[in-house]
């Protein structure tokens, strides 16, 4: 698990080289255990910072050169398979230098080209420049697990793991995405491909990308697409028989994901995913289970009590944290150098400290994101159907009703007489009318499903950013052979996990050089998931009814079967707090600088309204956010 960035300097006219190793410096906290970097004149570049967990001897620095000398590489990730790998190449004829997967993927590359990404199970992010052809390939993950963001603007090309490294290079400008910014009040989060600056993109999942001398243009390839999976089949009928292959599919990959030169721990929640995650482990592994969880002070959102049971059932060595409210509020002034891009998941709060606190015991940990996408286990799969069917039966001069409605609700200036309201109830029934509205004027399920997930409405957004176009997703065309669920569930696999759920992730556990592995998304536990039947993820009121049965296998229901939990802060409570007027206070002074284009008085209205009354904690964090992210990194 690594840093990486580097450069492809086609026609620029100032030499990058100098500034390689600043920016390969500023990705310190991902790999603290070594620092390389290497520079073909000034066309090429590649910079890494190590986190040694596989092979942790020099011979496994970075950048690393093939055996033949046309190839050189910078890897950030785990390719958990490379033991076998590296056994088809040796008996290619291959010979290896040292015990990395790194080095099994630069061999593999040299040896199959682009078709080795096949071959491998993991997550990695790379950059692989090839001295003949004077060529760089970028490459990311199939789930999307480890970042990758690139810069170009039409003459210099550099690419890195996080945003932070890109900035160190000249020609990098701090433009804002106008759109990006309006996805981040809506969501929480910016997907992929975009980010919050217009020069800067994310490479997406499953795809690589390749520049050139001759074109002069990255070019992005899928080489894997979940939506190939969504209508398929997975070959099997009878539950029973699918229920056992699944169990065999995750034994596997939980064990890949066990392959370490380092001691490996387990988030353990106390939820199922989690649980699920462990007991097959502590079944396949041989030896005790480290697991590791975080309590919290307030009861209704404390899950360390269920941990500690179920880690008492399966025999872990158990550890547990605990999370005041007073640590909490420390950790939010130091998000925006964490997330280097607007980030809104205010889970995101309990996610660093439970890594920072597990850096000190372990060197790997697994954690159990993605059982909820695949297998169904978010209450809106199981309501948001019926919601839907219902808003859509409306008779038509009812529709036309609400949406005349809708249009005196979304006029600019509105807004301000709503917020000036003094009644919570008001406020959240005006919010959730314009929901209703937009629901009922749509044809599409999935926009429905979009508008139902938005934190702030388009006619929020409209007046908080002036006019505006929503975005256009690659999913939004969805066949309508599928149903709704399904196509929730694809759009948060898409989206939502990688820009949110392992952006999260990612930033909090290197920030303190901790490596995160999710072993629900290794690509064939994807793949058969989304080819099961409806029936086997959400059966009458039961999510995830296949994992539950799974878990019935190796410890009592009783210990798992209760209402889901997150992973939340406190935010409603925190508003009467002290934390709560410094949260106000960053988004005066944000007010003050200018806001950065956001329309001031909407953003004051807003403001007042938190002040005197609940109902918009969440807006509220979201505006925090983007104003202590500008003030950071824009100033």
């Amino acid at each position: 698990m690594c840093g990486i960035t580097g450069f492809f300097n086609p026609e620029s006219n100032f030499d990058p080289r100098p500034f390689l190793k600043i920016a390969t410096d500023s990705l310190a906290h991902r790999g603290p255990d070594a620092s390389g970097t290497w520079a073909n004149t000034d066309l090429a570049g590649l910079g890494h910072r190590r986190l040694s967990i596989i092979d942790l001897s020099e011979s496994a620095n970075q950048p690393m050169i093939s055996g033949n000398g046309r190839f050189v590489i910078a890897f950030n990730g785990e390719i958990y398979n490379f033991s076998d790998v590296r056994k088809q190449l040796e008996d290619c004829g291959t010979i290896f230098k040292s015990h990395s997967d790194t080095e099994v993927v630069i061999e593999a590359f040299a040896s199959w080209g682009t078709e080795c990404v096949n071959r491998f199970i993991g997550m990695f992010a790379f950059a692989i420049f090839d001295l003949h052809a004077r060529r760089l390939f970028l490459c990311r993950d199939r789930a999307g697990v480890k970042p990758l963001h690139y810069f170009w603007d039409g003459h210099f090309f550099a690419f890195a793991s996080e945003i932070r490294a890109l900035r160190e290079y000249p020609p990098f400008r701090k433009n804002l995405n106008h759109q990006a910014v309006a996805e981040f009040f809506q969501y929480g989060y910016i997907s992929q491909p975009d980010s919050i600056y217009a020069n800067v993109k994310k490479l997406p999942p499953g795809s690589w990308l390749q520049i050139d001398l001759e074109t002069k243009t990255p070019v992005v390839t899928s080489y894997w697409d979940i939506r190939s999976f969504l209508t398929g089949s997975p070959g099997q009928s009878n539950p029973e028989e699918l229920e056992n292959r699944l169990e065999q599919l995750l034994c596997e990959a939980f064990s890949y994901r066990m392959v370490a030169d380092v001691e490996v721990g387990v988030f353990l929640s106390g939820g199922l995913d989690s649980s699920l995650v462990t007991a097959l482990l502590t079944r396949s592994a041989g030896k005790k289970v480290r697991t590791f969880t975080l309590g919290f002070n307030e009861a209704e959102i404390d899950e360390s009590p269920w941990a500690a049971r179920i880690a008492s059932h399966l025999g872990t060595s158990h550890t547990e944290f605990r999370l005041s409210s007073s640590e909490a509020e420390k950790l939010i002034k130091e998000l925006p150098d964490v997330y280097d891009e607007p980030f809104g998941d205010n889970s995101a709060v309990s996610t660093l400290m439970l890594s920072r606190l597990v850096s000190k015991e372990v060197k790997v940990v697994l954690s159990a994101d993605g059982g909820d996408e695949l297998f169904g286990g978010y209450d809106y799969y199981r309501k948001l159907p019926s919601d839907f069917s219902f808003f859509t039966s409306f008779p038509e001069a009812a529709k036309q009703f609400l949406a005349g409605a809708g249009k005196i609700i979304s006029r600019p200036g509105l807004q301000i007489n709503i917020n000036s309201l003094a009644s919570s109830r008001l406020k959240k029934l005006f919010r959730n009318a314009a929901q209703i509205v937009q629901s009922c004027r749509s044809s599409s399920s999935g926009n429905f499903y979009r508008f139902m997930r938005a934190i702030w409405q388009p006619y929020e957004i409209k007046n908080l950013l002036g006019d505006y176009h929503e975005k256009r997703f690659l999913l939004d065309d969805l066949t309508d052979n599928l149903s709704l669920v399904e196509k929730m569930m694809a759009w948060d696999l898409f989206y939502y996990i990688p820009d949110d759920i392992l952006t999260k992730v990612d930033r909090a556990t290197m920030s303190t050089g901790l490596e995160g592995r999710d072993p629900f998304l290794d690509h064939r536990v994807i793949e058969m998931a989304l080819q099961l039947p409806e029936s086997m993820k959400i059966r009458n009121t039961e999510s995830k009814s296949v994992l539950r049965r799974l878990l019935s296998r190796h410890m009592p229901s009783e210990l798992f079967e209760r209402p889901k939990r997150g992973f939340p802060i406190p935010l409603v409570q925190w508003r009467t707090s002290e934390t709560g007027r410094e949260i106000a206070a960053e988004i005066d002074a944000f007010i003050a600088e200018g806001a950065c284009g956001l329309n001031t008085k909407t953003v004051r209205s807003e403001l007042e309204f938190y002040r005197r009354s609940s109902g918009n904690e969440f807006q509220i964090w979201l505006l925090y956010v983007f104003a202590s992210w500008a003030r950071r990194w824009l100033g």
